[in-house]
């Protein structure tokens, strides 16, 4: 069986590559530890992927690699962030991104 065609007008999304520009955060926050993580002492790397859109948006963020008491705080700050779009052969496109948050305590 075929693959079926992709819909018109929806913009592919491909996987981050060399050749394209690095994201460049324009906004946006760092997660902040729940009151959980800080009793608990959570420090280390968290892992997410997510869709930046060619507006600059993250879309269907997922975590990886997560830290106890730490997945929505990280998931609700990349909600926040806003990139300049990655440029592809001159062009923004929408792309696939792997994202690496240290979370260290104070």
């Amino acid at each position: 069986p075929e693959p079926a065609p992709a819909a018109a007008g929806a913009p592919q999304v491909l996987p981050f590559g060399p050749e394209m520009s690095r994201p460049q955060l324009l906004s946006g926050s760092e997660p902040v530890p729940s009151r959980e993580a800080l009793l608990a002492g959570v420090e280390g790397v968290m892992i997410a992927k997510c869709t930046i859109t060619t507006a600059g948006t993250l879309e269907n963020c997922r975590i990886i690699k997560g830290l106890p008491h730490m997945d929505r705080p990280l998931l609700d700050a990349l909600a926040t962030r806003r990139y300049a779009p990655v440029l592809y052969k001159g062009k923004p496109v929408a792309v696939e991104y792997v994202f690496n948050v240290r979370l260290v305590r104070k």
